[in-house]
């Protein structure tokens, strides 16, 4: 999904633009489905993305999904979000597909290791990978000269030239080969820093013309009991979340011996709190639980 134009109220509620990847958020893209902010959102083709699951109140996020004129999901499994998809495609997984990798993320050797990744099984089934999907739908759509006629070799060895590594190459070397990389240090002497100013900005211009404070300020979350103390007498505690490790993201959740690791969503809380609402390590908890001690 595209970088949603940021006008109008989009524009007013955020003057420095878009985020880093010029990604829209779950809530942009329910805004423009279901409020038509900026503008309606009508059809989605979404690769893996568990939207219903990925983010809070899940049944905005199914509203926003069935208010779509036209909805294509791609994935591995028939997820929550798939089942309000009006065609779903099949994807391969990792072991199944013919990938190109430049540089990992790791360390500098790492960085500098090209790989392509040879394929361990045939696809089951029609499966495609994503880049096959997406190349076979640009033809289709007549867009075929945008992406190298439909022909992902030519793309991987477009993107290659400038290594000057071959296809051939990697694929005798299955493990990768390693291109001799140079780390420069103090590179901010030649071409300074990626600020307005060219320096490490402690107070920003930027920020400052646009409204917001020009240094780091704290501000109180507006429903802490500090903000709200009307509510902290019926909401006495305060949630906070973090991913499990057994999954990436939401995905990997119909894994067996993963979902075996983590069959259930866990609580943690402190002892005393725990005590005073009769709850117990390994217990089973339910909204019963917290209304019955006034712990909504």
């Amino acid at each position: 999904m595209g970088p949603l134009a940021l006008s109008g109220p989009l524009g007013e509620e955020r003057p420095l633009g878009p985020a880093r990847f010029e990604f829209v958020t779950g809530e942009d893209f329910y805004k423009a489905a279901l409020e038509s902010v900026p503008y309606r959102a009508r059809a989605l083709v979404n690769f893996g993305a568990n939207f219903v699951m990925a983010h809070g109140d899940s049944a905005r996020g199914r509203d926003a999904l069935a208010a779509l004129d036209f909805f294509v999901h791609t994935d591995l499994f028939m997820s929550p979000t798939a089942e309000q998809a009006d065609v779903v495609l099949p994807a391969t997984s990792a072991w199944e597909a013919e990938a190109l990798r430049v540089g990992f993320e790791t360390s500098q050797d790492a960085q500098s290791t090209v790989q392509l990744r040879q394929p361990l099984v045939a696809p089951r089934g029609q499966a495609r990978s994503d880049l096959r999907i997406i190349f076979d739908l640009a033809v289709a759509l007549g867009l075929g000269e945008h992406f190298f006629g439909g022909d992902i070799e030519s793309a991987w060895q477009h993107q290659l030239a400038p290594s000057g590594l071959s296809l051939d190459q990697l694929r005798a070397a299955p493990e990768g080969i390693r291109l001799p990389l140079q780390t420069v240090h103090r590179k901010y002497e030649q071409r300074g820093f990626r600020t307005p100013s060219g320096v490490v900005e402690l107070y920003s211009e930027t920020l400052r013309k646009h409204g917001y404070p020009p240094l780091p300020t704290y501000e109180e979350p507006s429903l802490s009991p500090l903000s709200r103390p009307d509510l902290a007498t019926r909401y006495p505690l305060i949630l906070t979340c973090a991913k499990s490790l057994f999954f990436c993201e939401t995905q990997h959740r119909q894994i067996t011996s993963l979902r075996a690791s983590a069959p259930e969503p866990l609580l943690e809380m402190h002892p005393q709190a725990a005590a005073a609402r009769g709850i117990e390590a390994g217990g089973i908890l339910n909204h019963e639980t917290f209304v019955s001690t006034g712990s909504s």
